[in-house]
């Protein structure tokens, strides 16, 4: 926290989510430039700065989630293709050469759609979040060897983010209801959920080595407010509460 922020990017494109490799070389994140039509997932290396492209993203949407394996093998990432009656998680091998990417989410008539994802500590399981609808949406565990699926919510509706505690025994989850956003601890063993307490949690993200628990604060603030808009001199809004 003492040292200065360094600026990494300078394009006028919007760039999304990003997610570290684990030797802290690489930083891969989303670059979407609308004046293009043209959404990169791209690779910078830490040691020079240089940037390389590493596969495409959709040009529609707002949010471009993204993890790595703890081998650094993988690239998960939320995509789409013409084949897929919705958007979804995709693979990507990163060893291999011009690899392109897998789908891993279910592709038609599936009723519902992944979005965000995030590796297990030992790589063995993945943790999605499923969407019905906007008012739907909830964490399901899903075990990488035999495609088995366990779903670890209920009631959900907005989920803003998902990591794991490096112990691999516990998630650490953010909702927004009704346009407040908290978050929530959940043991894989008992299933049950802890109430984090601090509202405006949004996009929690453990270090990997130690239980720091990094996220964003945001608070959704609104009010109803007047304006005169016969008057000849142009006036600001003005609350009404």
């Amino acid at each position: 926290p003492g040292l200065a922020a360094v600026r990494l990017t300078y394009y006028q494109a919007s760039e999304g989510h990003s997610v570290w490799s684990h030797d802290s070389r690489f930083l891969y994140f989303s670059r979407k430039d609308r004046s293009k039509a043209q959404c990169d997932i791209v690779r910078m290396d830490m040691q020079n700065y240089e940037e390389v492209f590493v596969t495409h993203c959709p040009i529609g949407g707002g949010y471009y989630y993204i993890d790595i394996s703890p081998d650094d093998k993988t690239l998960a990432f939320y995509g789409s293709d013409p084949d897929a009656e919705q958007s979804g998680v995709y693979f990507l091998d990163l060893q291999e050469k011009n690899a392109s990417p897998v789908r891993f989410s279910c592709t038609r008539h599936c009723g519902y759609k992944d979005r965000d994802m995030a590796f297990s500590p030992d790589g063995k399981h993945l943790a999605l979040t499923r969407r019905v609808n906007e008012f739907n949406e909830n964490i399901y565990l899903v075990t990488l060897s035999d495609q088995s699926t366990r779903q670890l919510t209920q009631g959900e509706e907005d989920i803003v983010g998902l990591t794991w505690h490096p112990d691999g025994q516990r998630l650490v989850y953010a909702v927004q209801r009704a346009d407040v956003r908290s978050g929530f601890m959940l043991d894989l063993r008992t299933q049950r959920q802890y109430p984090l307490e601090i509202e405006g949690l949004s996009y929690p993200s453990f270090a990997r080595n130690q239980p720091w628990l990094f996220f964003q604060h945001r608070s959704e603030q609104y009010q109803i407010a007047s304006v005169q808009v016969d008057a000849q001199i142009s006036s600001a809004p003005y609350p009404v509460l």
